[in-house]
């Protein structure tokens, strides 16, 4: 167990990447732990999975970030070894350069790994820094004591899951909004009874229904005798409408037929239409 420091009130222990390269990173080279010692601790990362580093820092506070000094081993094929007991560091991205603020005098190289746990190789929240300290006399990284940073992003995961969660949620509402009604579950096309209640949120197509076309094979039979009840009335109606012009139209043929032989009791063309009828012959003196 580390020996701990507990900062004041207000305080945070968040320094920039030129200082723990040129402060931390070089006193620790140069044995300087005077300087350094109530600050960081180093452990061996492999020994430890992420969620047990924070016990293992010597700084405590609310800040969801950890620093130590880590030696790195290679093993016998000159890769870093970098498991644990419950998963593995990956390194994610390229390797960048860091400069010295305001010059272009490389002073570190920095490397971010992703925590990752097996069976399925899970992609965790915890991140780590990796950082190198550049020798000006070699002009390389030489070193294999390095500063880590170790950063729990969880609260940045889950503000990343809500917002998709949102957009997705965005993105259904558009949806519903641009295609047709006939498309969209939910919406009402055609009222299947006379009480039938439209949703308030319901899409209503604003096109003009054609007439509909009654098929006597789906009806009830309660609804087909309300269909035929229906038609017979209107093809009463029509017959007897019928029948009264056609009474008319005889009743006017008559009384100008007889007023005309009345008129003209010798008329051929009256006599001919008689006979044509009743195989009646009218002459003269016979009405």
């Amino acid at each position: 167990m580390a020996e701990t420091r507990v900062l004041p009130v207000g305080y945070r222990f968040r320094p920039t990447e030129e200082e723990l390269l040129i402060h931390y990173l070089n006193n620790k080279h140069l044995k300087n732990d005077a300087e350094i010692k109530n600050t960081i601790s180093q452990v061996d990362l492999c020994n430890f999975d992420p969620w047990d580093l924070p016990e293992q820092s010597k700084v405590k506070s609310d800040d969801q970030e950890w620093f130590f000094f880590n030696e790195l081993k290679y093993m016998k094929n000159k890769r870093c070894n970098r498991k644990t007991n419950m998963g593995y560091w990956k390194i994610t991205g390229k390797e960048r350069i860091i400069k010295r603020r305001g010059t272009d005098s490389v002073i570190g190289t920095k490397r971010t790994l992703v925590f990752y746990e097996p069976p399925h190789n899970v992609k965790t929240n915890w991140v780590l820094h990796e950082y190198h300290a550049f020798d000006q006399k070699v002009g390389s990284c030489q070193s294999n004591i390095v500063l880590s940073r170790v950063i729990m992003n969880a609260e940045k995961r889950e503000q990343k899951l809500k917002t998709k969660a949102s957009n997705i949620v965005e993105e259904e509402e558009v949806k519903c909004e641009d295609e047709p009604c006939s498309e969209i579950t939910g919406c009402v096309t055609q009222a299947t009874t006379e009480d039938a209640i439209i949703p308030d949120n319901a899409c209503v197509s604003s096109e003009r229904q054609q007439p509909q076309v009654i098929d006597y094979e789906i009806l009830s039979s309660g609804e087909q005798s309300s269909v035929a009840h229906s038609d017979n009335e209107n093809n009463n109606a029509a017959e007897a409408t019928w029948r009264q012009d056609a009474d008319m139209n005889i009743e006017y043929f008559w009384n100008l037929l007889f007023s005309s032989i009345d008129a003209d009791p010798h008329a051929e063309f009256l006599n001919s239409v008689l006979a044509g009828d009743d195989q009646l012959y009218v002459d003269s003196g016979h009405h």
